[in-house]
Parts: C-alpha cells; structure tokens; sequence
C-alpha cells in the first residue's frame, strides 16, 4: 500500500504529464477496442440459439451458367438428413419475400423466415408467450410465430397477441407464439423484426403474387417448392470436420436416397457447402476481407504509435525523478523496487486510459454504426457500449503498458547512478547516452507513414467515387416501394390505387415532383432485347425500367434528344421506348435512335427518345444499357413512387409516408432515400476513409507528441554541451536551428522506413482503392513533406528552448 500511495502521489504531482500519457494511450486503445468490438458483433453467434457450436449449415447447390443455386427443394433436406450418421436432428428453413402483414386495418411489411416442424427445437429456441411452430402439431399452416421485436414495436407487447388474427398477403393467419428475446433466426444480419410461418405456407402467401399473372381460365398457379438451406445439429462427440466429409461422401454415392432424387432433377453434378453455424458472417471475404486486414493492421499500428509516445513520456519522466530515483537507491532501494514503483505507476495510467477509451471507443462505433448501408437493418447489429467494451479496452491498455512500460524501467535498472546534483547526463550501463528515445520516434514516424499512405489512398479513392456521374440527382429523392399483388389487387384496382397514390404524394406543397418505375438505384431487372433488324439470336442485355410520365425530371435525368415517356403513352396506342446513350451507340452508331424499333417482351416497341446514362447499381460500375418503357402500356404488380421533396429532413419524410398510408391503409409499403442507397454502394469505401483518416489524425498528434517530448528531453540531456557551444561563440540561432535539424533527421529517417513499407503493404488495400495507383509517387511525396512538417513542428518549441539557453546559468 506504501508503494501505491507513492505512485498516486507521484501521478498528482504531475497533471500535464498523467494527461498526456492517458490521452495518448486512450487514443490508440479507443480505435482497438472499437475495431474488436465490431469484430466480436460480427463474429458472435445469434442470440437465444442453444449450444450453437453443434450446429451447422449445410447448402447442396447446383451451378447453372456458372452461378449456384441451391438444389434442395421442399422436403428432400428430410431425406437427406436421414443418411447422416453424424446428426442428430436437422431441419429445413427459407427466406420468404417481404410479406404485407395486415393488422387493425393497417398493413406494414415485414420479413419473413418459412420454417418446417423441427425448426425451433433444433435450434434450441423457446417461446416468449404461447408456443411455436412444431411437430407436435397438424394445423400450424396458418400459424404465425412473432419475433420479440416485432412483438414489441408493431404489436406494443399485446399480452393478449395469441390468438389474434392477421391477414397476410391476403391470407389469414392465426398468431399462435411470440419467440424468445433476441432470436430472430440464423442471419447475423438480418431485420430482427420478423414473422415466422410454416415452409409449406409458401403457396399460401405466394398465391396473391402469382393470381395477377394467372391466364383467365387456367388452373390456378402453383408456387414452385420454395429452395431451403438445412440446419443440423451434430450428435455427442462428433465435428464438423466429421460432418463436412460424410456430407462430401454422401454426395459422391449418388444412388443414396435424397440425393438420387436430387441428382436427377438437375443437369450437372451436386456441389456442397458445409460450415459451422459460428463462422464469419457472409460477404466478409475475397477482397473485403484483405480491406478488413489493412483496418485492423492499421489500427494495431496506431497502437502501437501509442505505446511508443507512452513509453518516451515515461523515459522523460524517469529522467525527471534522477534524483529522487537515486536517493532512493543510495537508501537502500533494490532495482526490483524500482522497477515495481514504475510499473505500478504505468498500471495507474493504464486504467485511467482505458475509463477515456471506453467512450471514445463508444463514439467511433455510434458514426460507424451511422454509416450502415441500406441492406442492412438498422437494429439488425447493435454497437452498444457494454461491458465487453470497457474490458477490451482495460486489457488492451494493460496489455499495451506491460510490455512497453518494460523499456523505461529496463533503462532505470541499467542506468548508471546519477549525480545528485545534476540530471543532465543520463546513460546506461556503459556510460553512453541512450538512444531508446530516438530510437522509439523513428518507429512512430514509420508506423505513421504507413497509416497515412493508407488514408490517402483512401480518401482519394472515396473522391474519385464521389466525382464519378451518376446520370440523376440522388438528393432530395425518396422512394416508396408497394407491391399491389401482396393485397390481392387486380390490374383494375392497381391502376386506380397508384393513380390516388401519385396524387397524394404531388399535393404536398414540399413535393416539386413524382412518378413511377419498376426499379430503382440497386435493385435493376436485367433482360435480352433484339433490336429491329437483327437476327433473334443476336440479342443485348439490357436494363429495363417501366416507368410513368415525369419520370426523367423526378430523378433529374438528361433528355438528349427526343421526347421523354408522356401521358399520351397509354395501353392501346403505341408501344414506346426511351434509350439511353451507350445502347443507342451500341446499336445504331453514328445515327438517330428516334423511329427505330426494338423487340421487348415479343411485342415491337418504337423508340422515341435517348437519355444520357446513368448508374444503376454501384457507383464504380461501368454504364449498363438501359431502356425505359411505359408502365401505362405494360403492367406490373410492383412499383417504386419516386418522390422529389423540397427539403429531404426526416419530418418531411414521415409526413409524407403518413398521407401515402392514409391514401391506402391496405397496402404495405418500403421507404428509402435515394441518396442512401448511393452512399451505400460506397459503403465500404466510405466506412474506410473515415476510419484511416481519424487514425491518421490521431498517427500525426501522436508522432509531433512523441517527437516533442523526444526533443525536450534530447535538449534537457545536452544543456551543458549547448552552454558550451555559445560560450564559445555559437549564436542562438545555431542552437535553434542545431535543434531542429535533430528533429528533422529523426523524422527523414522513420521516413525511409515507413514510405517503403507502406508501398509493400499497399496492396492489402486493394479493394479499397479506386482510380489511383497504390505507389502513386505525388501522394508518397504529400505523406512525406506533411511528416517533415509535423516533425519540425514538434521540435519547434524544444528549439525554442535551446536558443533561450544562457551559459551562467548552466555552467
């Protein structure tokens, strides 16, 4: 106790140097604890899933034109699972589409997971309130299970829910359980906000999508049996490495029951993915995964920047306490003792690093949270600050001061004894003046130009995808997505639906305009045209987009030449079209598109106008060929009503979704800013610069500190030497400039270090970087002239210092 009212009274003593040391450590350990914070989210298992490393999931696909699709269809999963000796149970589940839930004469969508019998027991889930689908039961095919939020927030934890009917997709449905808190199925990213329905309800919901299409005398449509992923849970003692290989045996012995069933439906060998439920989520491989890499490594760096500075201030320090460090061993105090005051000292700094941290960690995931793009729900991963926040960040800032707080203490046990009387020349155990310091901003001055190389090149990148054109003004434009088939309209009643939609939406004063299409930035339907004239084989890809008068000055598109789709362009008169650019170049080069025809869905449809191009699914994609038709000529079930707004605040937004929905209360509909599914095709780009250019930020605080302190101390330690020198006609400006040089040649070197490395580990950014070389040599040579001047910069004030030296007063 002795010994921690020492280092407390120590640490008091000195308010300017504990705050620097804790602002410096935090700032390294915030980045960290944020960066594995978002790891664990990603990493961790979904919740209310029992013993979740006995479960995997298992896809047998077929690959079709080089593209998988999954091959098991309705119950084959059952048969399958079956002839595995390694599981003990499995279970089949599938995604449906966005369903039309109908509640209180208001519907909403939401998304929905089709599950068999022995989905919920395989998982290991329990109910909330009432029960869940099962086996036990023959009459769940228009049962309905809530999940905790969506029970929560559209359903305000009705207890008296059970029981309580639905209407979805026109179709009831009985709401028989609420799920656990939490579970909201297998997808790390999904909406949790969710329905769960029988997988033989498919036909039922699908039935309303489907009557729009039906022939007027035909049998009613049946839905095809809807593509499941199985679910299995490992029996006792076995792995998954056990599975993965009986799986992969399975499929080779192709006369087994289920998979001779499978083998023969489709054309090409089965192919098979078997992984552990608690692998990386999706999506984050290839070059994500290399983007993810270089966040991390750049973080690491950033870190360890920060345990460099933290172990210069303690240097400086302990240089600082010479004398009370020597009278205390010339009192009888042991090295050990020493050693043990400094690392109790550099503990205290830890832990107050790690409380700063904790919060600065919180506001760097609250603005990466901010950033998620649109596919991904909103409250489907939650970066809240929790107790596993603030651990991380206490064993990071331990972890950080164990090993580099050694340094110091090593250099206080080497080091001769000092003299009483003066702190000038430290040294070690030979005598000479250590070069630890030196040596320590060398490194920082490297570990900062590699973070720096990293975020330019992501900045630039992030430019260079800002200044691509898009072909429309994404700003101030919001979408509204409806599906018409959901609530079992008719083309009739569709039409006259949309028509009061659209006039709903133009009577607000802070519209400027609005229309209608099929598809919008991200979500494009792809389909083969044959231009007149050319053989029917000979067909182009093509972007198609129905959409209604308006259409080109809602999204702010430019009409080349020709005339936009108009009013005039209804069913009955003739078939239309508008092209754009690079098809008409494609097609007819070097002559006017107007007056020609193509052929789209086997009807003749005349061109009467080209528009410039525009993107249609990522900003850093080359232009599609795109051709826009008239909604009014050719039908369709699902439409997005595009809206113009004066003003794109979000009160703007909700009082124009409110008068959508009092327009027609029967209908669920999707909502969105046009601007964010721009940015979110940017998302990984955009998420990327902001965080290398706040560890940039922070790489150059942390080096002018580390060089600063480096410098005075340098200064502190050649005091003598430069009394000497103007004692024997050296002016002050020779010391100042003497000082500077010091710190620009530390610099210059850590700059020969850091440059080339940051050229080597360049291309771990790949999938980050857009329309610049990763060795561009300008942008080498702006990271290294803003080093020199940060470096200067931290040795002005210790050159300052150095020129105000007098000789009486040291000599």
């Amino acid at each position: 106790m002795l010994e921690v009212r020492i280092v407390l009274r120590q640490l008091c003593s000195r308010p300017l140097y504990v705050a620097t040391a804790v602002a410096s450590l935090a700032l390294g350990v915030s980045v960290n604890a944020a960066l594995m914070r978002s790891l664990l989210e990603v990493y961790e298992t979904p919740s209310g899933i029992e013993a979740p490393g006995r479960l995997a999931r298992i896809q047998i696909v077929q690959t079709e034109g080089g593209q998988p699709f999954a091959a098991v269809q309705g119950r084959d999963f059952e048969l399958i699972g079956s002839s595995l000796s390694s599981v003990d149970a499995v279970a089949g589940f599938t995604r449906l589409p966005p369903l039309a839930v109908a509640w209180n004469n208001r519907a909403e969508e939401s998304m929905a997971i089709g599950v068999d019998d022995n989905y919920f027991e395989v998982l290991g889930v329990t109910a909330a309130l009432g029960r869940l689908i099962s086996g036990t039961r023959n009459d769940d095919l228009r049962s309905v299970v809530l999940s905790y939020e969506l029970w929560r927030s559209r359903f305000r934890s009705d207890l008296d829910i059970i029981g309580t009917t639905l209407v979805i997709n026109t179709e009831t449905f009985v709401v028989v359980g609420v799920a656990e808190p939490g579970f909201k199925g297998t997808d790390r990213w999904s909406d949790p906000k969710l329905v769960f329905l029988s997988v033989d309800a498919r036909q039922l919901v699908d039935r309303a999508r489907l009557a729009p299409k039906q022939q007027p005398g035909s049998e009613p449509a049946v839905p095809e049996p809807p593509d499941l992923d199985m679910i299995v849970r490992l029996r006792e003692g076995r792995t998954h490495h056990e599975l993965s290989a009986e799986v992969e045996h399975l499929i080779a012995l192709s006369e087994l029951p289920g998979i001779a069933q499978l083998q023969g439906r489709w054309p090409e060998p089965l192919e098979y993915r078997a992984a552990p439920l608690t692998q990386l989520a999706h999506g984050i491989n290839g070059q994500r995964r290399r983007g993810v890499i270089l966040l991390i490594g750049c973080g690491a760096l950033v870190l360890l920047l920060a345990c460099a500075n933290l172990a210069n201030l303690l240097i400086a320090r302990d240089l600082e306490k010479a004398k009370d460090l020597d009278l205390r061993r010339a009192l009888g105090a042991s090295s050990i003792a020493l050693v043990r005051l400094q690392l109790l000292e550099s503990a205290a700094i830890a832990l107050l690093a790690a409380l700063v941290s904790a919060p600065l960690a919180a506001l760097i995931l609250h603005r990466v949270e901010a950033l998620w793009p649109p596919l991904v729900a909103r409250d489907a991963v939650r970066l809240d600050v929790d107790a596993s926040l603030l651990l991380i960040a206490i064993a990071l800032s331990l972890a950080a001061v164990l090993v580099f707080a050694s340094v110091p203490a090593l250099i206080v046990t080497r080091r001769r004894k000092f003299s009483l009387a003066s702190t000038a020349n430290a040294t070690d155990s030979k005598g000479r003046p250590s070069r630890v310091p030196q040596a320590l901003v060398v490194v920082q001055v490297a570990l900062a130009a590699v973070i720096l190389v990293a975020a330019a090149l992501s900045l630039h990148s992030l430019l260079n995808l800002r200044a691509l054109p898009l072909g429309f003004e994404p700003d101030r434009l919001l979408m509204f997505g409806y599906d018409f088939s959901r609530a079992g309209e008719d083309e009739e009643s569709a039409t006259v639906i949309r028509a009061r939609l659209l006039e709903s939406a133009r009577a607000n004063p802070q519209v400027e305009s609005a229309s209608y299409s099929t598809t919008f930035f991200g979500a494009t339907w792809f389909t083969n045209v044959v231009p007149e004239g050319w053989e029917p084989t000979n067909r182009i890809g093509v972007s198609i987009n129905a959409v209604t008068a308006g259409h080109l000055e809602t999204l702010g598109m430019r009409l080349l030449y020709g005339r936009p789709i108009e009013d005039r362009d209804q069913a009955g008169t003739t078939n239309v079209v508008v092209v754009s650019r690079s098809y008409a170049e494609r097609v007819w080069p070097g002559e006017s598109a107007i007056g020609r025809r193509v052929n789209l869905f086997d009807r003749p449809h005349q061109v009467v106008g080209v528009v410039d191009d525009s993107k249609i699914r990522q900003v850093d994609e080359d232009f599609w060929y795109q051709i826009y038709y008239a909604l009014e000529q050719t039908y369709s079930a699902r439409v997005v009503l595009n809206v113009r707004v004066r003003s794109a605040g979000d009160r703007v937004v909700d009082e124009l979704a409110e008068s959508l929905s009092a327009a027609a209360p029967q209908l669920a509909f999707s909502r969105g800013r046009w601007s964010s599914w721009v940015d979110g095709s940017m998302w990984t780009s955009r998420v990327a610069g902001w965080l290398l250019s706040s560890l940039a930020i922070i790489a150059l605080a942390l080096s002018i500190s580390g060089l600063y302190s480096t410098m005075s101390l340098w200064v502190t330690r050649r005091l003598p030497d430069l009394a000497l020198r103007l004692a024997l006609g050296a002016s002050p400006r020779d010391l100042e400039l003497l000082t500077l040089w010091r710190g620009f040649r530390l610099a210059a070197i850590g700059l020969s270090v850091g440059l080339p490395a940051a050229a080597v580990l360049s291309p771990l950014g790949e999938s980050l970087i857009f329309g610049i070389s990763p060795t561009e040599p300008t942008l080498y040579l702006i990271v290294g002239s803003l080093l020199l001047s940060v470096a200067l910069l931290g040795a002005l004030l210790p050159a300052t210092r150095a020129r105000k030296t007098r000789p009486m007063s040291v000599l």
